[in-house]
């Protein structure tokens, strides 16, 4: 399968949703900015997307080879243990927003807006690239596992996506830097796979405050089932 690139995957930030996510009230005294601001979002704001279905050749004991690429971790070769397809992906907010963003003089307070509106593009544009890839190519349940995010599985393989692939950077403006960090920062990449037991990446993260959790820690389950 060649690689599916999307781009302009369509969005709409709603200006109250949004209130309620940064968590203002529509008293506030500054809230024409705010408007202002998601107004502008909706204008410019072009996500994009890629993703490819790819097939697993071999497991080892803490390891998955995909393709010609060799993923280092032992929950996903768990979670993957009778699975022989899985699609890979990278979605993201888009270069115009984060660029448009960077060129406003605000204060912090508006750098939170504006870094929390970059957020919600994403989560929209991300969302529409896991229900286009579940009709078209995974029919059924399936769960996502994303570098970084999942604890034995490192961020310098986001190279190993990349790869995979072909040109990020090319074809929807992402590029890794030197840490394998993404550019545009609201970036995401990832594995979504068939599955009917319900898996998260949040289950077995034990850190604390994470503005980004999703489900709560379960400990049993690390134990039980990867240890």
């Amino acid at each position: 399968m060649d690689t599916i690139i999307k781009k302009d995957i369509p969005f709409k930030i709603e200006f109250e949703k949004f209130l309620e996510k940064i968590k203002l009230s529509k008293d506030y005294n500054d809230i024409d900015t705010v408007k202002k601001y998601v107004k502008k979002a909706n204008e410019i704001g072009k996500p994009k997307a890629m993703y490819r279905e790819v097939f697993i050749n071999s497991r080892g004991e803490d390891y998955v080879e995909v393709e010609d690429q060799r993923f280092e971790s032992k929950i996903m070769r768990v979670n993957l243990e009778d699975i022989y397809k899985v699609l890979i992906y990278i979605v993201t907010c888009g270069r115009e927003l984060e660029e448009w963003a960077s060129r406003q003089d605000g204060d912090m307070l508006e750098d939170y807006w504006l870094s929390m509106l970059q957020e919600a593009v994403l989560e929209q544009a991300r969302d529409y690239i896991k229900i286009e890839i579940n009709e078209k190519y995974l029919p059924g349940s399936s769960s996502v596992m994303n570098p970084g995010s999942l604890i034995d599985w490192s961020i310098s393989e986001q190279k190993k996506l990349f790869k995979l692939l072909g040109n990020p950077e090319k074809e929807i403006g992402v590029k890794l830097t030197d840490s394998s960090l993404m550019l545009p920062k609201k970036s995401v990449s990832g594995l979504i796979y068939p599955t009917e037991k319900d898996f998260e990446n949040c289950q077995v993260c034990p850190r604390e405050n994470c503005p980004n959790r999703s489900a709560p820690y379960q400990p049993e389950l690390l134990k039980e089932r990867y240890e």
